[in-house]
C-alpha cells in the first residue's frame, strides 16, 4: 500500500493493480459510467424501490442500535429500514 495523506483516506485501502485486476483506466471508466447511467435511468422510472432489497442485504445497522446527532442533541434508537421514499425508519430507545 502507498503512503497517502491521512486527512484524505483514513483507512486501508489498495489499487486495483495491487490486488492483481488488470485493466485499462479508460474501459474501467466507460464501464463506470455505462452502470451508472442505467443505474439513473432505472430509478427515475421506478425511484428507490428496486434497489431496497440489495440495500437490506448489505446495511450494517439495520435492527442495530444507532445514535442520530441532529444539532446538539443525541437520540439514540434502533435502525429499522429505509423506506421506498427513502425515508429512514428507526424506533426510540426510551
Amino acid at each position: 500500500m502507498r503512503r497517502v495523506e491521512s486527512d484524505v483516506v483514513n483507512q486501508g485501502w489498495i489499487s486495483l493493480q495491487e490486488a492483481g485486476v488488470v485493466i485499462d483506466r479508460n474501459l474501467l471508466a466507460a464501464r463506470l459510467i455505462k452502470e451508472l447511467r442505467l443505474g439513473l435511468e432505472l430509478f427515475e422510472q421506478e425511484g428507490l424501490a428496486p434497489y431496497l432489497p440489495r440495500w437490506e442485504k448489505l446495511d450494517n445497522f439495520i435492527h442495530r442500535p444507532v445514535k442520530l446527532i441532529i444539532g446538539d442533541k443525541e437520540i439514540y434508537g434502533i435502525s429499522r429500514a429505509l423506506t421506498p421514499r427513502a425515508h429512514y425508519c428507526w424506533s426510540r430507545m426510551v
